[in-house]
C-alpha cells in the first residue's frame, strides 16, 4: 500500500478557509519534479525535521507568538506557513493566511478526518480517558490496524495534530477529547466526528473551568452529537440518566457492576471478574484490582466487545495488558549515558515524538543511538515503513540503531546509518556488554511484547532503591502559568540554582529553554560552567559572582551579579566585555549597593561608561507575607528611585546602548504586586509547584516525587523493640517494614520516632524508631497489600512539600534542596 501524498497548498487553503499567497515555485522547491504537497504539520521551530514539505503553523498565545519564530522555521528549510498576518523573512515563502490560524488548523484536521470512512472511536470523561483509549488498542491491535492520539494529545491543538496522522491504511480511529472550559467540545467534536463515543466518568478535574458539574457534563457530552453508538457505566447514575435523556434514540452500550440492567454484566470476586455478554459468559483474571483500574477496563472490554473481538479472544489478551507508562523516562546510564526509556509503544506517531525528544537530551556532541523494534500498529509496506523511520532517525541527528525484532532487523536502511541487528531482546541482552553505549543518548523504544524495559534496566546506573522522580510536563505547565500571568512584554528568569531545587539543573535547564524562558538564574559560577558544558546556550545569570571567578564568566559567557562598587570597577578596569547585571540593597540586607553607594555611582557616572548593564534589580525579603506589606512597598519605591537614578547615568554616557531591564519581583512577588513587574521577573520555587503566596496553588503540578523501596517487611511481637537505642517498643504486634532512605538521603533524623511516615496503596505509615543513615522502619500494620520490592511515596502527590516541611520544621526550599546527590533522579515527560 503506498504512503499518503499529502495536500497541494490550494487544497489546504481551502480546507483551512484561509487566503493562499504564493511568493515562490512551488515545482521549484527541492522536493519532487511534481508541485508540493505538505506532509507534517509544525508549531515549533525547535523540532526537528522541518523542510519544504512542511506547514509551520503560527499562533499566537497569551505569551508568546508563533509569528515571531517563523524565520527560524525558514532558516530550517520551511517555506509554507499558517500565519494571521506575512512576516518577513530572509527569502520567498508561501503563506496560508487566516484571522485565527489555531480554527484554521483544526478546520484542516476536520477536513482531513472526512476523507476517510472507517469507524472512528471519540472518548471523554473526567479521569481514565488515555488508559481506556491504550488497553482498547491493545485489545484490537491483533485484529486492526488503529490510529490515536499519541499520549494524552487530547487538547485544541492535540486533537487536530492527533486526527493529520489519519491514513487510508487505518482500520479504526480512536480519539480522545479533553476539555476545560465551556466551547472546547465543538470545535473537538468536528474534528474527531465520531461514529462511536465513550464516556469515561464524572469527576473533579477542571471543576473550575465550569459553573457547576452539570454544565461540564453537558459540555462533555457535545462529543457523541453525531455519534450512533455510545458506551457508559450504567453505574454511573448521573451520567446514564444524562446520556439517556439526552440521547434516546441512539444505540446505547452500558456495563455494570450493581446488577443494573446493562449489556454486559461484570461479578468481581478474588482477583477475578466472571463477564456475561450475549448469553455468553468468561472468567477473566484481572490485570489489576483497584476500583480505578476495574473501572478503565471494563470500558475498554465492552467496547471491544461492541468492535467484534471474541469473548473468549478478548480474556486472554485483557489477561496480558499492562498499566501504560505513558511518560518517558529519562535515567543516568552506566558510563556517562543518557537513556531515554519509552519502551512501551512502537506505533509511529509515538516514535517520531521519542526521537525528537531524545535528540534534545544530553551535553553536545553524544552520540545518539536509537534502539528500537519491530514497529507495529501500521499498515504500511514494511519497505515505506521503515523508510519514514531511517528519514527520522537522520533528521534527529542519530547515527546509530540497534534493531530489534525478525521484521526490523531484516529492513533495508541508508548506508549512513550504522544498523546492529539482533532477532529478539534475548539476544540483544547478551550483547549489551561489548555494544559499547557508554557517553551516549540512547532512545529504547519498542513494542511491549519485545520487553526492552530489561535493556533499560540493564544499562541504568546502579545507585540504590530511592529515587527522586521529576516530572518535566509539571515543570513546564507551571512555568506557563506564571508566565501566562505576566503582562505580555515581561521577560522572565527562571531559577536553577542549588541544582534545580534539586531537581537537576541541566534537565531542567532544557525544559526551560525549550519553553522560551528568556534567562537562567544560578548561584556560582560553576553552576553556569555546568550548565554550559551540558550544551544550554541561553542567557544565564550568577548571582554569586567572587572576583577571581571573573575570567571563567567571560570565558563562558555568563553574566554575573555586581554587588558592590570595588566589584564594577574592576569588571570595567579589567574586563569590559563581561556583561553584568547590577544589584541594589532595598532592604534585605544580604547583598546590593546601599543608597550612599547608588548616590556615588550616580555622581559619576564615567565608572559606568562602556560598560555591558544587562539589568537593575534588587530583592525582596517578605514579598509572600501580607504582615510586611508595608516593608515590602518600601523596598519597592527605593528600587524604584534607586534603579532610575541608575538608568539616567547611563544613559547619559551610554546614549546609543539599549536601557538596561530592571527586575525586582519573585514567584510570590509577582502575584501579590502585579503593578511592579517592571521588565523582568524571577520565578524560583513556584516552578516546582508550591506557590508561597497562596494565590495560584490549585494551578500548579506536583513537580517532585520521592521513592523509596521496601527492603524487607517482618512480623514483629508487642514487647520487641526497633531500630538503635530500642527507641521505639511495640505495644502491640506489628508489621514493621525496612526501607531504604536515610538521613544521608536527605530524609532527616528529627523524622523519627513518628514525627514522619510514608505513604502506600493510599494509606500512611508513620516511622518507627530513629532514622538510621541509609534505612529506616515504618508501621505497615495497615498496609497488607504491601510487598517487598514495592516503591512507597516519601513526599509528591499523597504527602505534599508543605507537610513534609511541617514535620521537618522548615520550608520546602529545605526539603527539595535536601535530597542527596546519591539519590537517583528519574525524568518524566509525555
Amino acid at each position: 500500500m503506498s504512503e499518503w501524498a499529502g495536500y497541494d497548498l490550494q487544497t489546504l487553503a481551502s480546507m483551512a478557509g484561509a487566503t493562499l499567497l504564493l511568493e515562490q515555485n512551488t515545482a521549484a522547491l527541492p522536493t519532487a519534479e511534481a508541485p508540493l504537497s505538505i506532509l507534517h504539520l509544525a508549531l515549533d521551530s525547535r523540532a526537528p525535521g522541518l523542510g519544504p514539505e512542511t506547514l509551520f503553523v503560527a499562533i499566537r498565545g497569551a505569551s508568546r507568538d508563533g509569528h515571531q519564530f517563523a524565520a527560524d522555521a525558514y532558516a530550517k528549510g520551511v517555506r509554507c506557513f499558517l500565519a494571521e498576518q506575512r512576516v518577513e523573512l530572509p527569502g520567498p515563502a508561501n503563506w496560508l493566511l487566516h484571522p485565527d490560524p489555531r480554527l484554521a488548523l483544526q478546520q484542516i484536521a476536520a477536513a482531513h478526518r472526512t476523507r476517510f470512512s472507517y469507524p472512528v472511536v471519540g472518548i471523554t470523561g473526567s479521569n481514565g480517558k488515555t488508559i481506556v483509549k491504550e488497553w482498547l488498542t491493545a485489545l484490537l491491535n491483533p485484529d486492526r490496524f488503529v490510529v490515536r492520539n499519541p499520549r494524552s494529545y487530547n487538547s485544541q491543538i492535540g486533537v487536530p495534530l492527533s486526527v493529520w496522522g489519519m491514513r487510508g491504511y487505518h482500520e479504526l480511529g480512536l480519539f480522545e477529547a479533553g476539555i476545560s472550559q465551556p466551547g472546547e467540545m465543538e470545535r473537538l467534536q468536528t474534528i474527531i466526528l465520531p461514529d462511536i463515543g465513550i464516556m469515561t466518568n464524572l469527576g473533579a478535574p477542571h471543576d473550575e473551568g465550569f459553573k457547576n458539574r452539570a454544565q461540564k457534563l453537558d459540555q462533555k457530552l457535545h462529543l457523541f452529537r453525531e455519534c450512533r453508538s455510545i458506551l457508559f457505566c450504567a453505574d454511573q447514575t448521573e451520567v446514564a440518566t444524562a446520556i439517556r435523556t439526552r440521547y434516546p434514540d441512539r444505540e446505547l452500550i452500558c456495563w455494570s457492576a450493581e446488577n443494573r440492567p446493562a449489556n454486559l454484566q461484570a461479578r468481581f470476586h478474588d482477583g477475578q471478574v466472571t463477564l456475561m455478554w450475549q448469553g455468553q459468559e468468561q472468567l477473566l483474571t484481572l490485570p489489576f484490582d483497584d476500583p480505578f483500574s476495574r473501572e478503565n477496563l471494563l470500558h475498554a472490554i465492552s467496547a471491544a466487545l461492541f468492535l467484534g473481538v471474541n469473548l473468549n479472544a478478548l480474556a486472554s489478551r485483557a489477561a496480558q495488558l499492562n498499566l501504560p507508562d505513558l511518560r518517558l523516562k529519562v535515567q543516568q546510564g552506566q558510563g556517562g549515558a543518557v537513556l531515554v526509556n519509552d519502551a512501551y509503544s512502537s506505533d509511529l506517531g509515538s516514535l517520531r515524538i521519542a526521537l525528537a525528544f531524545a535528540a534534545r537530551q544530553g551535553g553536545p556532541g553524544m552520540p545518539r543511538t536509537a534502539v528500537l523494534s519491530d514497529i507495529e500498529e501500521s499498515g504500511l509496506d514494511p519497505k515505506i515503513r521503515y523508510s519514514q523511520v531511517a528519514e527520522w532517525l537522520r533528521s534527529n541527528g542519530y547515527s546509530r540503531l540497534i534493531a530489534v525484532g525478525p521484521e526490523i532487523s531484516q529492513a533495508v536502511f541508508d548506508s549512513g546509518l550504522n544498523v546492529q541487528r539482533f532477532p529478539d531482546t534475548e539476544a540483544l541482552s547478551k550483547a549489551l556488554p561489548g555494544l559499547g553505549l557508554q557517553g551516549q543518548v540512547v532512545l529504547i523504544k519498542g513494542a511491549r511484547r519485545f520487553g526492552l524495559e530489561k535493556v533499560a534496566d540493564a544499562l541504568t546506573e546502579k545507585i540504590h532503591g530511592t529515587r527522586l522522580e521529576i516530572d518535566l510536563d509539571a515543570l513546564a505547565h507551571n512555568f506557563t502559568t506564571y508566565r501566562d500571568r505576566a503582562p505580555k512584554n515581561t521577560r522572565l528568569i527562571a531559577m536553577v540554582k542549588a541544582l534545580g531545587y534539586g531537581s537537576g539543573d541541566a534537565e531542567v535547564a532544557r525544559v526551560l529553554e525549550y519553553g522560551r524562558a528568556d534567562y537562567l538564574g544560578v548561584a556560582y559560577a560553576d553552576e553556569g560552567v555546568s550548565l554550559r558544558q551540558a550544551g544550554i546556550n541561553m542567557p544565564i545569570l550568577v548571582l554569586n559572582a567572587a572576583p577571581e571567578s571573573l575570567y571563567t564568566l567571560l570565558r563562558f559567557d555568563l553574566e554575573p551579579e555586581i554587588c558592590s562598587l570595588r566589584l564594577l570597577d574592576l569588571v570595567r578596569t579589567q574586563f569590559p566585555g563581561l556583561k553584568i547585571h547590577l544589584k541594589l540593597d532595598t532592604g534585605m540586607h544580604r547583598l546590593g549597593l546601599v543608597e550612599s553607594e547608588v548616590r556615588q555611582l550616580t555622581s559619576q557616572p564615567e565608572r559606568l561608561r562602556g560598560l555591558r548593564l544587562g539589568s537593575v534589580f534588587s530583592h525582596l525579603s517578605s514579598s509572600e507575607d501580607a504582615r510586611h506589606d508595608e516593608f515590602t512597598r518600601l523596598q519597592l519605591n527605593r528600587f524604584e528611585q534607586w534603579s532610575q537614578f541608575i538608568l539616567d547615568a547611563w544613559q547619559a554616557v551610554n546614549p546609543d546602548e539599549p536601557v538596561p531591564l530592571r527586575h525586582i519581583l519573585n514567584s510570590a512577588g509577582m502575584l501579590r504586586f502585579p503593578l511592579a513587574h517592571f521588565d523582568m521577573v524571577r520565578l524560583g520555587i513556584g516552578l516546582y509547584g508550591f506557590d508561597p503566596s497562596g494565590q495560584i496553588k490549585n494551578s500548579l503540578r506536583t513537580v517532585s516525587r520521592l521513592l523509596t523501596t521496601v527492603a524487607q517487611i517482618r512480623e514483629v511481637a508487642a514487647g520487641e523493640s526497633v531500630g538503635y537505642g530500642r527507641a521505639a517498643r511495640l505495644a502491640r504486634d506489628t508489621r514493621v517494614a525496612t526501607l531504604t532512605i536515610g538521613y544521608a538521603d536527605g530524609f532527616r533524623r528529627s523524622l523519627g520516632q513518628g514525627v514522619g511516615q510514608f505513604a502506600a496503596y493510599g494509606k500512611r505509615m508513620p516511622v518507627i524508631g530513629n532514622v538510621c543513615m541509609d534505612m529506616c522502619m515504618a508501621d505497615a500494620t495497615h498496609v497488607p497489600e504491601l510487598a517487598e520490592g514495592d516503591a512507597v511515596e516519601v513526599f509528591g502527590s499523597q504527602i505534599s512539600l508543605e507537610e513534609m516541611a511541617e514535620w521537618m520544621q522548615t520550608i520546602p526550599y529545605e526539603v527539595l534542596t535536601g535530597v542527596s546527590s546519591r539519590v537517583k533522579r528519574v525524568y518524566l515527560v509525555e
